[in-house]
């Protein structure tokens, strides 16, 4: 899951709990997958038609409102210019990697190990390319993504709940002749010269076919092509509302999204010691062009944040400590499936209507073909596994993970060369999941892979309590890492594992197909509460699922000072 896009929705659900239902299933499709092919085709020529007569010297540089499709609300003032004479902030929405503080948290659920970008005027007519080019960042994983092309058989609302995007991770990335791409195995990680350029051909059709197949998980194949698009349909919730007409429909059409993912930066520079990427647009008669906008109130949104907030609050007996962890299907079926558990309706019959629900806002379903049944969604880094648990701490109790880190390339303590690994990035953050507060889905905690103390067997105890709360003896000399809770008494406690097909992969970690939809969904009729949702260390990722444990603080200090767990 990735902030931005996703900045009203926890409000959105605290309207909704108050309805205390499950919203009504649309119906799927909403208008045939050929209609809204032909539709976007007009609007995307339309808008090339405008392109042309502005380079032709006809057209002023500023895009009527009549060429905007309705829906697009993120930015505004569209405006045409020469690619040499745009600038970063032209381009990207950041959110920076930076320590945990909780005097001014960021919403939205993000990894404050990593810094995200997002374009800001991301529009252009189907047949363009999307260039990039830029160096290679200085940090454990890189990654761009893009909306997939447009097929009409997949919906995104609000830039958020939907399709998963189309994905190239840094090691695949070809270098300039005579640079260095840095992820590659053996690679030299502080090599100078490390330039690379990215082409996106935006497209109407099946992301799968235009593929030539290859747009599947692991997400993974050599070149620097990709397809993809700008303009996506938001599907019937974007036409009448959402959520039983909680949230009004804002138009038909949604902007696509450009995303470039930087994990952990080697040193204290969130932009990982390169400027960012230089993005421009090329026509299919080879002319160039770039397109600028006003989407300052939407970067604003990005870059607020909010002292954490003091929350304390009753115990639900419809949620168990003994739970184990669920893995995220999509974002709209985490809400659905979350409040449901909340509320104690998670039954065969709300289930079905969860599934129904999803597939008639997102055209998402397990069942479907592909890409339509792709576990990776909307927004999220397509190379992660997100497995997440509630956790409530009351005041005077610890909270404590045991469990097994798996290697990971340690490049944040001088690592020159890259290394296999059983995964490339692994961390841990836990969220104020209250729809009613200023900043719902801000990271209250997190720590990194290489911030957990590890045994001689890579075994780890994270000690979580407030500080007021802490263990005289959750120290590092006796193997746990402590972490302040914060004042927050209810948070989501999020993994986040980055894998990479066969270099940086392991038989236990949490991947498609090993858990899919069918077994690993809550909503799902053949759902498998084995295989993670048990708290214990039997189930499908072993002892690298770590198992909680809530005891008080006086409990835990009579362990002494060798601490061990099972």
């Amino acid at each position: 899951m990735r902030p931005f896009s996703r900045f009203f929705f926890p409000l959105i659900l605290g309207c909704w709990i108050l309805q205390s239902c499950i919203p009504d299933p649309p119906s799927y499709p909403y208008k045939p997958a050929a209609q809204i092919r032909q539709e976007a085709s007009t609007l995307s020529a339309n808008l090339e038609s405008y392109i042309k007569g502005w380079l032709d010297g006809v057209n002023p540089p500023q895009i009527p409102d009549s060429l905007i499709p309705d829906g697009v609300t993120y930015a505004r003032s569209f405006m045409l210019t020469h690619p040499d004479s745009i600038t970063s902030n032209d381009t990207w929405a950041y959110r920076f990697a930076k320590p945990i503080n909780t005097d001014s948290i960021y919403n939205s659920l993000p990894d404050p190990h990593v810094t995200y970008l997002l374009m800001g005027p991301s529009l252009a007519p189907f047949g363009s390319k999307l260039h990039v080019e830029g160096e290679f960042p200085h940090c454990r994983f890189f990654s761009l993504q893009i909306t997939p092309p447009l097929s009409g058989e997949e919906y995104t609302y609000d830039r958020a709940f939907g399709s998963a995007e189309v994905s190239i991770a840094d090691v695949d990335i070809d270098p300039f002749p005579g640079h260095t791409n840095p992820f590659r195995i053996g690679a030299d990680r502080n090599a100078t010269d490390r330039s690379y350029h990215v082409t996106f051909n935006l497209e109407i059709g099946d992301p799968v076919a235009l593929s030539g197949g290859k747009y599947a998980p692991p997400f993974r194949y050599p070149g620097n092509e990709r397809n993809g698009g700008l303009l996506m349909p938001q599907g019937p919730w974007g036409i009448s509302g959402g959520f039983n007409g909680i949230t009004p429909g804002n138009g038909e059409w949604s902007m696509g999204a450009l995303w470039v993912r930087m994990y952990a930066p080697d040193g204290p520079d969130p932009m990982a010691g390169v400027a960012a990427p230089k993005v421009y647009y090329e026509l299919p008669d080879g002319r160039k062009y770039a397109i600028t906008a006003d989407f300052e109130a939407f970067r604003q949104r990005t870059e607020k944040t909010v002292p954490a907030q003091e929350s304390f609050t009753r115990a639900n007996n419809n949620i168990s400590p003994d739970l184990g962890w669920q893995k995220s299907y999509g974002i709209l079926m985490n809400i659905l499936v979350g409040v449901s558990q909340v509320n104690g309706w998670l039954q065969p019959d709300s289930q079905a209507k969860i599934r129904a629900v999803d597939l008639g806002v997102t055209g998402r379903s397990q069942s479907a073909p592909a890409p339509r049944n792709y576990e990776a969604h909307a927004t999220i880094n397509n190379y992660t596994s997100y497995v997440g648990k509630y956790v409530r701490l009351d005041t005077g109790m610890v909270a404590v993970l045991t469990g097994k880190m798996p290697t990971f390339p340690d490049t944040r303590n001088g690592l020159t060369t890259m290394t296999d690994a059983q995964c490339r990035y692994w961390s841990i953050t836990g969220y104020d999941s209250d729809p009613f507060f200023a900043a719902p889905g801000s990271a209250v905690n997190s720590i990194l892979d290489d911030q957990v103390k590890l045994d001689d067997d890579r075994n780890f105890v994270l000690v979580y309590s407030r500080q007021q709360d802490k263990p005289q003896n959750a120290l590092l000399t006796n193997g746990a890492t402590w972490i302040n809770w914060g004042p927050t008494m209810d948070l989501g406690v999020v993994i986040r594992m980055v894998t990479l097909g066969n270099e940086w992969n392991f038989p236990n970690s949490p991947t498609a197909p090993s858990l899919p939809w069918k077994t690993g969904n809550l909503a799902s009729p053949d759902y498998d509460s084995t295989l993670i949702n048990q708290n214990w260390h039997k189930g499908y990722m072993g002892c690298y699922l770590p198992r909680m444990h809530l005891m008080t603080t006086q409990e835990f200090e009579k362990l002494g000072t060798n601490l061990k767990f099972n």
